[in-house]
């Protein structure tokens, strides 16, 4: 009878601090909905409840739309879940709909469709709510323009985590199975077309950003970086792969500075490929097959083409040959 009772008033003193717990987290969440608006943006949701009794505190946000009229960012979906252990407040999991998300920015508007779309969030303790570890995944999913265009992917997974230095984090990525559509990969999306192949993506690198990753990465500004030291970037497409490597700088502008050592394995295909997505103008072709062709001979390496892009004062070299002005790197 003893241990029944105590088991009573633990299970009840349990249910109390689950209650004000999942209280205190919709109440976070109103107060920021809130503050959002009061300062210039559109914030606003349909209604809120409580979910994940006994072990988490969860809180289910219904048809919420966010715009933030400094950048002309907007996203909307028919929900968001955001879930907390309820003995680790540090550590946030969010859940997105399955179903459309619509993503603007000022007048260009796009669809996303993703199956288990879930963010991972490490916070340190504090109000600043500074991100030591972050985990975006996704099953298969499909962004798309109003014009019908876009892509599709089998799976995502992007992964950020704090390193030693302040404002560095190492970032890595994966985005396999990508499928171009509309104008740009209609010809590989036919039914009919046997050139049908999937576009893999793979990237590992170290950032500096001018700011840290917190929670005023989304109500003041994004930090951009300012220095990658690139480990690998890979695109795999067919028989034809691309690598890049090196380090990065960038000014307050975005305007990078640096070189970055290019391996193309197989770079003819690579090119024929481009051309029939309408990646590469059928009048840009040749051209193209000359310059990579009279490298590649230089470099002695047939099909396998090794060369350095170079960006200095805003212009672009590939080897010794022009390529024109640098674009900027900026997070919008």
């Amino acid at each position: 009878m003893r241990m029944a009772k105590y088991l009573l008033t633990a299970g009840l003193i349990w249910t109390l601090y689950w209650a004000v717990g999942a209280w205190g987290l919709r109440h976070d969440i109103s107060a920021w909905f809130s503050e959002q608006a009061r300062q210039g943006w559109l914030a606003e949701y349909g209604g809120m409840d409580s979910f994940g009794f006994p072990l988490d505190h969860g809180a289910r946000v219904l048809t919420p739309v966010l715009a933030d009229p400094g950048t002309g960012i907007a996203w909307s979906g028919a929900w968001i879940h955001l879930q907390r252990p309820a003995l680790v407040p540090g550590t946030v999991a969010i859940t997105f709909p399955p179903g459309s998300q619509r993503l603007s920015r000022f007048d260009k508007t796009l669809s996303l469709q993703a199956s288990d779309m879930t963010v991972n969030l490490d916070l340190a303790p504090g109000a600043a709510l500074s991100v030591t570890g972050l985990t975006l995944q996704s099953g298969p999913w499909h962004l798309s323009d109003t014009d019908q265009g876009g892509v599709t992917g089998h799976s995502l997974i992007l992964k950020l985590l704090e390193g030693d230095v302040a404002r560095r984090y190492h970032v890595t990525g994966t985005a396999s199975a990508l499928q171009l559509q509309g104008r740009a990969g209609r010809s590989l999306t036919t039914p009919e077309s046997t050139e049908n192949r999937p576009i893999d993506l793979v990237l590992e690198a170290d950032v500096l950003f001018d700011a840290a990753w917190d929670r005023r990465a989304i109500e003041l500004r994004r930090p951009q970086p300012r220095q990658i030291e690139l480990t690998l970037a890979q695109v795999r497409w067919g028989a034809a792969a691309f690598d890049a490597t090196g380090t990065i700088e960038l000014d307050e502008s975005g305007l990078p500075s640096g070189q970055v050592a290019l391996t193309a394995r197989n770079w003819s295909e690579l090119l024929r490929l481009a051309e029939q997505a309408g990646l590469l103008p059928p009048s840009s072709k040749a051209m193209s097959e000359r310059i990579l062709g009279l490298l590649a001979d230089i470099n002695g390496e047939g099909q396998d083409l090794r060369a350095t892009l170079s960006m200095t004062r805003g212009q672009m070299y590939l080897g010794p040959l022009p390529l024109g002005q640098a674009p900027r790197i900026l997070l919008p």
